[in-house]
């Protein structure tokens, strides 16, 4: 009877580690981060754009689906046009950081929607999922809507969240080994 020895990464330790010092310092100083983030928006849209327009030319190719094909092209294009515009106006990024925010939640969501057809061939508890997820994102984009500084402070809450996730994730990975 062989015990198996687990190997710590120590990488993925030491990675968790400063993304949970990170998400740490971003929830402790919001504003700061909102700050940084606006300043990254214009950067962030430009990426986005290109990998909705990959996707969209990717559902198009294999489901034929020509609407949501288009519609996903279209949108990547508006997407990045903004992200260039806001990389060149700083201080604008600041103010419309909320309000893009919850523009981008409400385009992410319908778009979602159109997509869902291909997640009900993989699994109904998927279809399922992807409809609430899709409903409440376009949902909290209206909230986000309605007050840009909301919008902000919660894509600068969201953002820390995310990385004390994922460096807890990621130090739990470490750990555990190969």
């Amino acid at each position: 009877m062989s015990t198996e020895q687990r190997r710590t990464d120590w990488v993925d330790v030491i990675v968790g580690v400063l993304l949970v010092i990170a998400g740490i310092f971003v929830l402790s100083n919001l504003f700061e981060a909102y700050l940084a983030l606006a300043s990254l928006l214009g950067i962030i849209l430009v990426i986005r754009g290109i990998l909705l327009i990959v996707r969209s030319m990717r559902i198009r190719s294999f489901t034929n689906r020509r609407v949501s094909g288009i519609l996903g092209i279209v949108v990547g294009v508006l997407i990045i046009i903004a992200g260039i515009y806001l990389m060149f106006n700083p201080a604008l990024s600041l103010v419309t950081l909320g309000t893009l925010v919850g523009v981008w939640f409400i385009v992410e969501g319908f778009g979602n929607i159109l997509d869902i057809h291909w997640s009900r061939r993989l699994s109904r508890g998927l279809w399922v999922l992807q409809i609430i997820l899709s409903i409440l994102m376009v949902a909290a984009g209206f909230f986000l809507l309605t007050n840009w500084l909301a919008g902000g402070l919660t894509a600068a809450t969201l953002m820390g969240i995310a990385l004390l996730l994922n460096g807890a994730v990621r130090v739990i990975a470490g750990f555990m080994g190969d």
